[in-house]
């Protein structure tokens, strides 16, 4: 793929935008990094408030601030690679008049240094888990994959909507409100187990979302014995297949519709 051809020959330089960019960010604040995971660790926090104290809501059948944290970190990731991306190739608009280098990496090195701060996160549940006596199992050598898998859905969404923010520059709004809609489509702090109450044609369009499928494998990978769990109306199998799949296709179709618009990107920033 073009794509991997790129970052390859300009690994350096991908390294560096990332780089510059993780330090941009936390520069002048006073916590620095640490505010990559106040936020998250807030919303934690709130959520298991509103939904485990006050409704008592279901959790699968495991400490509510354990479930929650599985899928918020993940989420984070994605929201904030995507909304930080939309405005990347607008705002590089001096460097792209400037010098030539595939443009793609502008998008790519913002997805990086998020993946930088979601890492670091995710190794701080993993431990933080042990203090929730929740144990570690072989699951957890799928996090690598699962990790990849994520990593190939949100790098596609964030070619796409950075190229689209060129042209039509709605779109940074449009990606905000949709973000917030698609927050609420994701099993983050209800079980995923409730679907199997509504009809097959709204199961199936439920789990075509591919953030389902990715907060799912995340569970799995970091909750022993979450499996048990889930619903057995659901085509697991196919489930897992759909999502490996759309994730590989969302990347091309972003790479794609990147590499037709770059052309024209210098014109319009």
């Amino acid at each position: 793929m073009t794509l991997l051809n790129d970052l390859w020959r300009y690994r350096e330089l991908a390294v560096k935008l990332a780089s510059k960019d993780i330090k941009v960010r936390y520069k002048h604040p006073i916590l620095g990094f640490l505010w990559a995971l106040l936020v998250p660790i807030s919303m934690i926090l709130i959520f298991s408030f509103i939904f485990s104290v006050l409704l008592k809501a279901p959790n699968d059948g495991v400490p509510f601030v354990a479930y929650i944290s599985t899928a918020i970190f993940p989420w984070t990731f994605f929201q904030l690679a995507i909304g930080n991306s939309v405005t990347c190739v607008v705002d590089s608009g001096s460097l792209i008049k400037k010098v030539y280098f595939p443009r793609e990496l502008i998008p790519v090195s913002i997805v990086l240094a998020n993946l930088v701060n979601f890492v670091l996160s995710l190794i701080l549940l993993i431990l933080a888990l042990r203090f929730l006596h929740i144990g570690w199992s072989w699951h957890l050598m799928a996090l690598p994959f699962i990790i990849f898998l994520h990593l190939m859905l949100t790098t596609g969404l964030a070619l796409w909507v950075s190229a689209l923010q060129v042209e039509f520059r709605d779109m940074k709004y449009m990606v905000e409100i949709a973000l917030v809609l698609w927050f609420y489509l994701v099993p983050v702090f209800y079980p995923i187990s409730i679907i199997q109450h509504y009809s097959l044609p709204v199961v199936f369009l439920y789990l075509m979302n591919p953030m389902v499928g990715m907060v799912t494998f995340y569970r799995w990978a970091l909750l022993p014995g979450y499996t048990s769990l889930l619903p057995d109306s659901i085509p697991w199998i196919g489930f897992v297949t759909y999502t490996f799949i759309a994730s590989i296709v969302i990347l091309m179709i972003g790479v794609r519709v990147f590499k037709k618009r770059q052309s024209v990107f210098a014109d319009l920033v």
